[in-house]
């Protein structure tokens, strides 16, 4: 028999011999397993450091899931049964490889911002592998509701025709994050929570939190130059951004509740997302005016950093008093000589003038 054939044979005895020993009896809670997917092979072997002749029997294992289909049942029945092929000590680690799973999972297939965050995950790095009673069983609690969504959504990724209520499972998964969050933050030293509320809200809304340019420019001014003549601007934009991804964070939440909410929903999310874009472009035009009436030309001109705050900000300004898009105004602007044309010279100025200014002030996308 080849051996291919062999490890065919071993998984399929280990099934049929195993399935009657590790089930639970009949009045046990169901305890939730994740789909497990032929790809799952290489997080399992980083998990558990599968042997050769282990993994050869593993794979053939997930085989037969896939052949089934990748159904709750046959995940059941393979997560039942990877433990006959393994160690003493990575039978241990089971319950690690189900996390991987389920992170993997929860962090695939994203449609719903918001939904792909593993709160367990954020919370245990914050508790620094720590933990209590209070917080597991705030995470079993989370868990207990989150499984099932999970299951749903995974057996609705295949299903082109069932993206309406895939989108309304996402959104069930987004708002539990964000009611959980809470739960678990509660559960949380008190010096961490605020911090993983943050992360929390940083890994379901990256567009919402990504770092300001204006912002990141002056606190590099402050470092470079050793001067504190920016500290208020720095502590003021702080504030100001807190108040802008707040306003963005529900902005994307409406525009994803009116996915399929009809056309006057989707407007509305649409015009609060142009209104949520529009704050952050305001708070970069109002750092960049702030920088230059605070410090003088000369602590500008010092460092790096400063020189890129008074560049930006008159690319800023040019950019906010010209439009780029009208062909007239623009030909009119670098038509030295004024015959009409741009060439030579004039279109290397226009070149180097956008640059400079569309090029270093562009726009937030949420």
């Amino acid at each position: 028999m080849a051996w291919p054939q062999i490890v065919h044979t071993m998984a399929l005895v280990s099934c049929m011999g195993l399935r009657a020993v590790a089930a639970p009896p009949p009045d046990a809670p169901p305890q939730h397993v994740p789909i497990v997917l032929a790809r799952d092979l290489q997080l399992i072997d980083r998990e558990l450091h599968l042997d050769p002749s282990q993994r050869a029997i593993v794979e053939a294992l997930l085989e037969e899931v896939d052949a089934a289909g990748s159904t709750v049942e046959a995940s059941r029945a393979f997560m039942e049964n990877l433990g006959a092929v393994l160690r003493e000590s990575q039978r241990a680690k089971l319950a690690s490889v189900q996390r991987a799973i389920d992170r993997e999972r929860m962090e695939s297939s994203v449609q719903v911002a918001g939904e792909n965050v593993d709160l367990g995950a954020i919370a245990f790095a914050y508790m620094r592998g720590e933990s209590s009673d209070k917080l597991d069983a705030a995470i079993a609690a989370y868990r207990k509701e989150l499984d099932p969504m999970l299951d749903e959504r995974a057996a609705l990724a295949a299903k082109p025709d069932e993206q309406q209520r895939r989108n309304a499972v996402g959104i069930a998964i987004r708002d539990l994050n964000r009611v959980a969050a809470d739960r678990i933050a509660a559960a949380i030293s008190s010096g961490f929570a605020a911090d993983f509320q943050r992360e929390v809200l940083a890994k379901g809304y990256p567009t919402a939190y990504a770092p300001l340019m204006s912002l990141e420019a002056i606190r590099r001014f402050a470092k470079e130059s050793s001067s504190g003549v920016l500290a208020s601007i720095e502590a003021e934009g702080a504030t100001r951004v807190g108040v802008a991804r707040a306003r963005a964070v529900e902005a994307i939440r409406a525009r994803d509740d009116a996915r399929f909410a009809g056309d006057s929903a989707r407007e509305a999310a649409a015009a609060a997302i142009a209104s949520a874009e529009r704050l952050y472009d305001e708070i970069d035009a109002w750092a960049y005016a702030a920088a230059i009436k605070a410090a003088t030309p000369e602590q500008l001109a010092s460092c790096e950093a400063g020189r890129a705050i008074a560049d930006r900000a008159k690319a800023a300004a040019d950019n906010g008093s010209r439009a780029w898009d009208n062909q007239a105004e623009t030909i009119k602007r670098f038509d030295a000589n004024g015959d009409g044309e741009l060439d030579g010279d004039e279109s290397s100025k226009l070149l180097e003038t956008f640059a400079r200014s569309v090029g270093r002030t562009s726009r937030r996308k949420l």
